[in-house]
């Protein structure tokens, strides 16, 4: 081996040990560089001990760290030693929720230096219990022993402490509702950080700011700091923090109107800290879980969540969470119709909120008690509430809670016949909906941009675990192969030593049959292989007509952003149960009128695909071509073609084919909508108020003997006004924890629930519903629904 290539490989090992110790180390550099070197490097056992108990904590293993930290109390013989012991005893009391005993351990710290008010363990001590204090919502408190810290630290120049004091400050302030303070105070937080190398220190941050940054709404900024901090916390196994990290996501996913991501995410934070025992971020987690349950119509365990929530936020006096919780059981009471309890719950977070002085938390619960008293028929109330939050949320540059208020303030005037003015608020109110709308328009690209970054991690993580799990597999398929084979070689050498002989006596017999044999086996495998051949080529012709016959059906269908152009906005929600549906939408303009229609052919499939075709290429004839723009008429028409293009007799036996049809024309320039309903019903949302519209209950094709003619029925439409068509796919779908069907008063209920969001986010969260519900079961029918807004 030359000289070079043996300097080469040296060189390389070191690279290798020295890569591994800063791996090891980078965690806790900072803490251990400004801290325990600096004032213990003479003690090397007590300097390396309490290294160890600071990354225990980082990890998550508090009984390990307290267990190290007990016995160094017995080797400690300074004030700094048993100061320093108590800082790290009131971290890990801190993250298992015991806020009380950790301000005594922080004060027990403070009180042996307290000769020296500048001592970075004392001012660290002091941020402690700051961050205790903030917990407890004793925020002015809290804020008073930051101003101490954060003077003396610029006057000594301790940028560790300083980092820490603009870290808790921005917390204090989001709690409060100001993201806007908060991120500014992250930010000086994160200068310092990144001056002194504090990685744990940075992730901490870069979560924190990524929050602030959601609800903003600013999510492309927010999911680049959410990306940095899992990509540290998970380098350096910080598992208490990596469970806030999920939390963020699970807000940006959540924003985004992404239901079962979001959940995905807080069930993996709250596994997190279940492991780690910390009872504050399992309420917290129980908190949104029940928000998203509650988003998803599945009140039941919403409701569940919520008590379990309210039961561990008031065991530990987190008062902020308490009154988020009341608030989300008063929304969830709002909407099962059950006022009574809904206005207790409210009337208990807005209290609290006041007492905490919770200015975006106050403006969240007065809209929410204004809407109660609507419902009370109480508009007087309902409008002073919602002047109150109006303000606040003004403020606060809260636009999604100015939106709500403006809706209730208009509401409100109207039935206290004050229509002008309620008029103006509801302009205001659909102006700052649709500004809301072209944000929410950006969201598409930055849930892509979060699916690909998190969807590449987990593929590899998926891919590394294969590798892992293949290795393994092919050691014990090795190991028994190897045990196998011995024993075929044992058996075989005894059989030839006991049959060799009669082998020798039959060999030209065996030889004459095997030839035989071989000759008729090898006739029947070229005959196996023919009728393969033959069945894989019918196969693919097959299955290529199929995926054809889809890209034509495709090709027929409007596209979303045609059926947008048409409206204010829209979503659809379209799926087949194999590759070729018997469901439709259909859409068309001719004149000031729009013509939609939703139609449930009979079948799926192949024969329902055929019937979709024959229905599409019908309402081209009857409804662009012979102009005809009559609902009634129209179904009255393609009945009559349908039965003759089918040859149906109406006899007995025969197969009742046919379509179930919702057909609406718009007319743009009265706002008049006309429809007619053939064994559908759809759904009309106007404000508050609700309609289910039901028309013949009869469909289009063979029915009776003497047919009866299709009923035209009219309303008038508002802007703003949204209507949803379906077939009966989606509320017929079994699933749900006792596998039944989803219903039409559920899908109705999970409507009304989205009410507050734009319309392509209410399909990406019926989507998400529907495959919840389903889970694992087959998908029984073709499935559509269609939101529109005019």
């Amino acid at each position: 081996m030359s000289q070079r290539l043996r300097n080469t490989i040296v060189l390389f090992s070191f690279f290798l040990m020295c890569s591994s110790l800063f791996s090891q180390n980078r965690s806790s550099a900072s803490e251990e560089k400004y801290l325990i070197e600096h004032f213990f490097s003479r003690e090397k056992d007590f300097s390396h001990q309490l290294t160890l108990a600071a990354r225990e904590i980082i990890s998550g293993e508090y009984n390990k760290a307290s267990g190290r930290l007990k016995k160094l109390r017995k080797s400690a013989h300074s004030a700094e030693m048993l100061s320093a012991i108590q800082t790290y005893e009131a971290n890990i009391a801190y993250n298992e929720s015991r806020y009380s005993r950790s301000i005594e351990l922080c004060d027990s710290a403070d009180r042996a230096l307290r000769s020296d008010m500048t001592h970075r363990y004392a001012l660290k001590a002091k941020n402690f219990k700051a961050k205790a204090l903030g917990a407890l919502n004793q925020y002015d408190q809290a804020k008073a022993i930051l101003d101490t810290v954060i003077l003396i630290s610029k006057e000594t120049e301790d940028h560790y402490n300083l980092s820490a004091a603009y870290y808790y400050y921005g917390s204090f302030y989001s709690d409060l509702g100001d993201y806007a303070t908060c991120a500014a105070y992250i930010k000086k937080s994160i200068k310092l950080r990144e001056k002194i190398g504090d990685e744990i220190g940075l992730a901490a941050c870069y979560s924190f700011l990524g929050l602030c940054y959601s609800h903003l709404d600013d999510y492309l900024q927010g999911i680049e700091y959410i990306q940095k901090s899992i990509v540290i916390r998970e380098s350096i196994g910080d598992k208490r923090g990596l469970a806030n990290s999920y939390l963020t996501l699970y807000r940006v996913y959540s924003q985004l109107g992404e239901v079962q991501k979001a959940m995905d995410s807080e069930l993996k934070s709250l596994a997190i800290c279940k492991e780690l025992k910390d009872l504050q971020c399992i309420s917290g987690r129980y908190t949104n879980l029940g928000k998203l349950c509650q988003r998803k119509g599945d009140y039941k365990q919403a409701l569940r969540y919520h008590q379990d929530a309210l039961k561990l936020s008031k065991q530990l006096g987190i008062k902020n969470r308490t009154a988020e919780v009341h608030e989300n059981m008063a929304r969830l009471f709002l909407a099962t119709n059950k006022n009574d309890l809904a206005l207790a719950h409210i009337d208990s977070s807005l209290a609290i909120r006041k007492d905490i002085r919770d200015r975006e938390g106050i403006a969240s619960a007065e809209i929410v008690k204004a809407e109660i008293s609507l419902v009370q028929e109480d508009p007087k109330t309902a409008l002073l509430l919602a002047r109150s939050a109006l303000q606040i949320a003004q403020q606060l540059k809260l636009r999604s809670l100015v939106k709500d208020a403006y809706h209730i303030i208009s509401r409100s005037l109207e039935k206290t016949s004050n229509s002008d003015e309620a008029l103006d608020y509801f302009k205001k109110f659909v102006h700052l909906r649709d500004s809301l709308m072209d944000v929410d328009k950006s969201k598409e690209l930055v849930r892509q941009e979060l699916e690909f970054s998190f969807s590449k991690k987990e593929e590899q993580q998926r891919i590394e675990q294969e590798r892992k799990e293949e290795i393994t597999r092919q050691k014990s398929e090795r190991q028994r192969n190897i045990i196998l084979s011995g024993a075929i070689v044992l058996v075989l050498v005894s059989l030839l030593l006991v049959f060799s002989i009669y082998q020798y006596r039959l060999k030209n017999k065996s030889q004459k049959e095997l030839e035989v044999s071989n000759s008729q086996l090898s006739i029947k495998n070229e005959q196996l292989e023919e009728s393969k051949s033959i069945i894989e080529h019918q196969h693919l012709e097959i299955t290529d007509s199929i995926r054809y016959a889809k890209q034509i059906q495709s090709a027929v269908l409007p596209d979303e952003q045609e059926l947008s152009g048409l409206f204010r906005s829209s979503f659809v929600f379209f799926r087949p149960k194999d590759v070729i549906s018997g469901d439709f939408y259909w859409v068309t303009m001719v004149g000031d009128c729009v013509v939609f229609a939703t139609v449930d052919c009979t079948g799926h499939g192949v024969p329902g695909g055929f019937m979709s075709m024959l229905g599409v290429s019908l309402l081209n004839e009857i409804v662009i071509e012979q102009q005809i723009l009559d609902p009634a008429e129209i179904l009255n028409r393609l009945r009559e073609k349908v039965i003759t293009s089918l040859r149906q007799k109406g006899g007995e036996g025969e197969q009742k084919d046919g379509m179930d049809m919702t057909l609406l024309v718009f007319d743009k320039t009265n706002s008049i909508l006309s429809f007619a309903l053939a064994n559908q019903c759809f759904y009309h949302i106007s404000g508050s108020q609700v309609n289910e519209l039901k028309g013949d209950r009869f469909p289009v094709g063979i029915f009776g003997d003497e047919p009866k003619p299709f009923t035209n029925y009219q309303l008038t439409v508002q802007p703003g006004d949204r209507i949803y068509t379906f077939s009966d796919g989606y509320p017929d779908q079994f699933g749900g924890p006792k596998g039944k069907k989803f219903k039409y008063q559920q899908l109705k209920e999970q409507i009304i629930s989205l009410q507050d969001r734009s319309l392509p986010e209410q399909g990406k969260a019926l989507v998400a519903v529907f495959d919840a519900w389903k889970g694992d079961l087959e998908q029984i029918d073709d499935v559509t629904l269609v939101g529109i807004e005019f």
